[in-house]
This record gives structure tokens, C-alpha cells and sequence, in this order.
């Protein structure tokens, strides 16, 4: 709606002025809902910036626009004021669970979570996760016919660290506990002696050259130990509620980075530099070794042929790479190389969503170092601060409800605190700041969802059909909760438009406190009828947006509390 209102305006304004017009929200009270300067305007036509104002005003206070209750001039601004009894007409015919769900079947691929199979999930792949699967959630809801791709670096350093270490402290053992945790620890305790001993990092090239080569002890050990690592991941996957299209170990495309060093060498692109193959991308980007002096492929090869495969598969328009903001480089060579093969369209159309560092409780993690904060634990911290607050708040539930609870409200807080930063900004998470029920955090989400809806429940008033006097709606607090529902629809679309889904986070907190707001300051319930009626069709809409934007976060919804 409110997208929509300020599409047209500023399309119709551009007709009647002849110039390219840019509507803005006015940040001082009383100066309209929506504004643009004639400055430039004023300029060209060497006329005084105020006088042009109120000349420009009556001019269009004649037209009829339908959603338009008045433009006049403040100095050297047109102001709009908006006819918000309209709006909330329209907006109580239009919002339903569906709303702005829309049909498009375009495909587009995201890779994310992609957890490294020598760590157990930490708060860096957490990030990865949440912001891959909202994402998701947001692409599909406009219309997109979305694909899940976890790809998983079975091939790397750190993985045959890993293979090292199981066959060294572990052999034919078998995991006592949750897979991931159990690899981890092994890795935690070979990673450090690595560092320590030239001999064992020269046993980890060696083994990640077998694996390359395929030799049959080595892969299939290795197979073994990443397919329990994907059982650990799994049960994380499934506690998110997260199902993805493809899951695919980068050793799958070991054939085809092979016959893609035939392709680059035919189109030029590599020279031999002491018996390693040279990436040539300068002068645009840095040169880069993409097949080392023992003849093993480094990660740019076999993510060429990844990005390749999808291509064919899927024929997306968009593919999306959400991993860390380290990777800038890596990124912007892989795109190029693949413009450079000749495949530029698809290369436009492939984005990196690098996100940022996540501390914990101000501390920087590293899993070679055994400082990274593991999922499991953070969950479960989350867990039990969530049981204390459940008993203090509602000591009637019974155990089974208060655990599901906890469980919801620990997973809420640790999401939504990811989700609403924007993804290159560094976070330092704290329980604090995160399992409030007050303030912007995903508890509160939950608590202003499941108020609303509990207001719903209590009036047992039947509101779906009825043909409202929206002319009566007249209350500050009111007009505030119309505009802030009708801004939905830009939430969702600069959510699309910039990749990013903390624009549809930060609109829900809006949307919630508004809510909030308006519920304290005006009677529901003890209204007279007519203003009953249309005060619980405003929180209906509310209930419904917001259900709406919890499910698009991933965050899990809890109807009463």
C-alpha cells in the first residue's frame, strides 16, 4: 500500500511537472506524510523556492488523487497529507495471510549455512544460516521459486586436519555424542599440534592429495567421518526448521574442475608459475594460483565448477552466496572468471552476502584456537535463562509447555538478534540484549504477537465481513498503526531489492511497537461498538503482518503467553 501510494504519486508528478520528482517521509511533525523540494525545480526556472512551493501546491490540490486529503506549502516543500481513513478501507479489504504473496516462479539459488565439517555449528555459521534461510523465506513469499544449496568443503585444509586427527586419535571409533561436537573436539586437539609440528602439516597435504586423487582408504574415511558431521548438522537444520534442495560435498566436482583447467587453458586465462597453474585476471583483479605445485586444485577451481553446475541445473536469476565478509576477494574472482568464460549474464546476476564478525559476550572466536562458542551451547544457555522467565511469568503452564516455550523463546531471541543487523555490521551478542521481553528483540516479538491475538480471542467479535465506517477512525495512535501496516508492502520489497532481510526485522519492531503503543493509549474491548469493531479489525491486520514477518524471520510463533 504504502509503496504503491508513493509509486503513483511521484509517477503522476513527474507528468504534471516535467521533472523527475523524489518523495520523502517530512521527520518534522505536522509537515504531512510526504514531501519533496522544488529547489531544483526553482533553479531552472529562476523563480523563488517558496513562492514555487505554493504555486506547484494549488496547481495540484486541483487534481484528484484518491488516497490524497490535502497538499499545501511549507516554505520551499510541497507537502502531502494522506487520507489514511482511505487507506485502512482498502487495507481491510486487501490483508489476509496471504497478503502480498505474489506469483513469479522465477528460480533463484542461495547457498548458506555451508558449515565447515570440521567445526560444530558457532555463532559465525549461525549467522550464515539465519540470514540464508530468511532470505529464502522473503524470496519465496514475492513470488520466487527459491532452491536451498548447502555446500560443504570436504576438501579443504581444516577438513583433512579433521581426517588426520580421526585417524590418528580415533580410528574405527565411533561418535558417543552428537557427531559434530564429537569431530570437533578431535579437531580442536590436532589443529593445535599442526600448528606445532612441520611433519603432521606436511601428513595434511599429503592426505588432502589422496582425497583429491581418490585414493580408496583415504575417501572412503573421509566420506565416513563427513557423513556424521551431516548428522549433527541435521538435527540443527531441523531444530530451524530448515530443508534444503541440495546438499553437495565439494568433492563432487572434482571431474569437473578437471576439465574446467581444459577450458581456462583454451581461453587463456592460465600460465604454468613453478609448476602451479596462474589465475590471469589482472588488471582488474589480483592474479591467483588455482592449482597448486602438487597438482591439487585449490577451493576457486572446484567453486567455479559448483557455480557452473548450478548454472545448468537451475538456470536462476539470481544466485546467492551468503558467507563471510572475508571471502570479498574470492567472490569478485570467481564472478569475473566467469564473465571471462563467456557466461556474463549469469555472472550480473550472482551476488556475495558477506556478513560481518559475531563476538559473544565481546569475545572474538576461533575454532582452531577452541574459542568458538558452539550452537548447542549457546541453545542451551538460552533454554534455561527462558525457564526462569517462564516460571516467574507463568508458573500455572505445565512442564511439557514450559520446555516448548523455552525452546521457542531462546531460538527467537538468538534469530532475531542476528537477523536485525545488516549483514556487514559486526554483532556482539549478549543474553542481555537478546532475551528481553521489552525492546528490540525477538521475545518481544513473540509477547506483542500473542497479546494481539489473545485480544482477538477474548472479544469473540466476528469482524471479516463487515463493511466498516473507516471515517471514524480518528485517533493519533490510530493513524500511526494504519501507516505502519500499510508500510508492509516496502518492507518486503527493499528486503528483495537489497538482499537483505533486517529491513523485514526492523519493520516487525516498528510494527509491534506501534501496536503497543496504540493499545495502551486507546480501549479496545470497552470501546463503543462501531469503535470496537474497527479497532479490532486494526489489530486483526497487525496480527496478520506480523505473522506474516515471524514466519518470513523464521522466528517461532507462540499464540498465547
Amino acid at each position: 500500500m504504502w509503496k504503491d501510494i508513493k509509486n503513483e504519486m511521484e509517477t503522476e508528478l513527474r507528468k504534471e511537472l516535467n521533472f523527475n520528482i523524489k518523495l520523502e517521509e517530512p521527520k518534522i511533525k505536522g509537515a504531512g506524510d510526504l514531501a519533496f523540494s522544488v529547489f531544483e525545480i526553482a533553479k531552472n526556472k529562476q523563480k523563488n523556492p517558496s513562492d514555487l512551493a505554493k504555486e506547484i501546491s494549488s496547481e495540484l490540490s486541483k487534481l484528484r488523487f484518491f488516497f490524497i486529503k490535502q497538499i499545501a506549502a511549507i516554505g520551499p516543500y510541497v507537502n502531502i497529507w494522506i487520507d489514511w481513513q482511505k487507506v485502512a478501507k482498502s487495507l481491510f479489504n486487501e490483508v489476509n495471510e496471504e497478503y502480498l504473496k505474489k506469483e513469479k516462479n522465477k528460480v533463484v539459488v542461495i547457498d548458506f549455512s555451508s558449515p565447515n565439517p570440521a567445526h560444530p555449528f558457532h555463532m559465525g555459521t549461525l549467522r550464515s544460516t539465519f540470514i540464508g534461510e530468511s532470505l529464502a523465506r522473503i524470496l519465496e513469499w514475492y513470488g520466487y521459486n527459491v532452491k536451498r544449496v548447502c555446500y560443504i568443503n570436504d576438501m579443504g585444509k581444516q577438513a583433512m586436519t579433521l581426517l588426520l586427527g580421526y585417524t590418528l586419535y580415533a580410528k574405527d571409533k565411533t561418535p558417543n555424542k552428537k557427531p559434530d561436537v564429537w569431530l570437533g573436539e578431535i579437531y580442536k586437539k590436532i589443529s593445535l599440534e599442526v600448528e606445532e609440528n612441520s611433519d603432521l602439516e606436511e601428513q595434511v597435504f599429503r592426505l588432502m592429495k589422496l582425497y583429491e586423487e581418490q585414493d580408496k582408504n583415504t575417501f572412503e574415511t573421509g566420506k565416513k567421518i563427513f557423513k556424521w558431521c551431516l548428522e549433527g548438522f541435521n538435527e540443527n537444520w531441523k531444530i530451524f526448521d530448515i530443508k534444503f534442495d541440495e546438499i553437495i560435498f565439494e568433492s563432487s566436482f572434482i571431474k569437473d574442475s578437471k576439465n574446467l583447467i581444459n577450458e581456462l587453458e583454451k581461453n587463456k586465462m592460465l600460465e604454468d608459475v613453478d609448476n602451479a597453474k596462474l589465475l590471469k585476471l589482472e588488471p582488474k583483479l589480483p592474479n591467483t594460483i588455482i592449482v597448486r605445485k602438487d597438482g591439487t586444485g585449490l577451493y576457486l577451481l572446484r567453486d567455479l565448477a559448483f557455480a557452473l553446475w548450478k548454472f545448468k541445473k537451475f538456470k536462476p536469476v539470481k544466485n546467492i552466496y551468503v558467507v563471510g565478509e572475508d571471502q570479498k576477494l574470492h567472490f569478485q574472482q570467481l564472478f569475473y572468471t566467469l564473465k571471462k568464460l563467456g557466461y556474463s549474464d549469469f555472472s550480473n546476476n550472482c551476488y556475495h552476502i558477506g556478513y560481518s564478525l559475531v563476538l559473544f559476550e565481546g569475545q572474538k572466536m576461533s575454532s582452531r584456537k577452541g574459542t568458538a562458542v558452539l550452537w548447542d551451547d549457546v541453545f542451551k544457555e538460552g533454554v534455561d535463562k527462558a525457564l526462569n522467565e517462564i516460571e516467574k511469568r507463568w508458573p500455572d503452564l505445565d512442564e511439557k509447555e514450559i520446555i516448548e516455550r523455552a525452546e521457542k523463546i531462546s531460538l527467537a531471541a538468538i534469530k532475531y538478534f542476528i537477523l536485525k543487523y545488516s549483514p556487514e555490521k559486526s554483532i556482539n551478542f549478549t543474553w542481555e540484549n537478546a532475551l528481553r521481553f521489552e525492546g528490540d528483540t525477538g521475545p518481544y516479538l513473540q509477547y506483542t504477537y500473542a497479546r494481539a491475538n489473545s485480544i482477538l480471542e477474548k472479544s469473540k467479535e466476528k469482524i471479516e465481513k463487515i463493511d466498516f465506517d473507516t471515517s471514524i477512525l480518528t485517533e493519533e495512535n490510530e493513524i500511526k498503526l494504519i501507516k505502519q501496516i500499510s508500510k508492509f508492502s516496502s518492507a518486503l520489497h527493499d528486503s528483495v531489492i537489497n538482499i537483505s532481510p533486517h529491513i523485514l526485522a526492523n519493520y516487525a519492531f516498528e510494527l509491534a511497537n506501534e501496536f503497543n503503543s496504540f493499545y495502551e493509549k486507546i480501549p479496545v474491548l470497552k470501546a463503543e461498538k462501531n469503535e470496537r469493531l474497527l479497532r479490532l479489525k486494526l489489530i486483526d491486520c497487525t496480527v496478520k503482518i506480523l505473522k506474516i514477518c515471524l514466519n518470513l524471520l523464521g522466528i517461532p510463533i507462540i499464540e498465547k503467553m
